[in-house]
């Protein structure tokens, strides 16, 4: 289990903004959204990236968790997925990222710790 990169952790009232380096007018999402409210995030588009982008993020470097071909670089998994979520707020160009970070969200449990 590796921990997350140094600079790169977060708590449930980290705000979106700061800990992706954007502007509310960039991301979507005001000033005080923080990464809780992203977990919570409803609907499709933005609200799913943002539900499953920081759902991964979190599940990324605990489990054996499969990274989508179209976004490892082969560098590290943690920083592949940041970058691509980022990028995808950035262009507003949620798909097929949300869908293929939500499928590997919704795996069955085997790659989970059983302790």
């Amino acid at each position: 289990v590796q921990a997350m990169p140094a600079g790169l952790e977060f708590t449930t009232t980290t705000t979106l903004n700061s800990y992706f380096g954007l502007t509310a007018a960039e991301s979507g999402v005001d000033d005080s959204f923080t990464m809780e409210d992203a977990v919570n995030a409803t609907g499709g588009d933005l609200g799913k990236l943002l539900r499953h982008g920081v759902s991964a993020l979190l599940n990324v470097n605990s489990v054996n968790y499969p990274i989508p071909p179209s976004i490892d670089t082969a560098a590290d998994n943690f920083t592949d997925l940041y970058n691509a979520i980022k990028d995808a707020l950035l262009n507003d160009t949620y798909e097929p990222l949300a869908t293929q970070i939500a499928a590997n969200n919704n795996l069955d449990h085997q790659s989970c710790p059983t302790t």
